[in-house]
């Protein structure tokens, strides 16, 4: 999915688009979420779905990019 859409900066975000994360030690992106809006986004973790800020600190050391598609 991160090969595909147009690149969103964080400051344009809009509802719906997809925020993506590297959490673990392997290659590549392993967490996506869904930009719901007001700084906030939807992700799905190991204790069920959780809303969240895009900005909390674990969440912004992991910030790949975002892509509107």
């Amino acid at each position: 999915m991160y090969t595909k859409g147009r690149p969103v900066s964080l400051n344009q975000l809009a509802p719906g688009d997809l925020l993506f994360f590297k959490t673990s030690k392997h290659k590549g992106i392993s967490h996506v979420a869904i930009y719901i809006g007001k700084n906030r986004m939807i992700h799905a973790t190991s204790k069920g779905v959780k809303v969240d800020s895009i900005h909390q600190s674990y969440w912004k050391q992991r910030f790949v990019g975002a892509k509107r598609l």
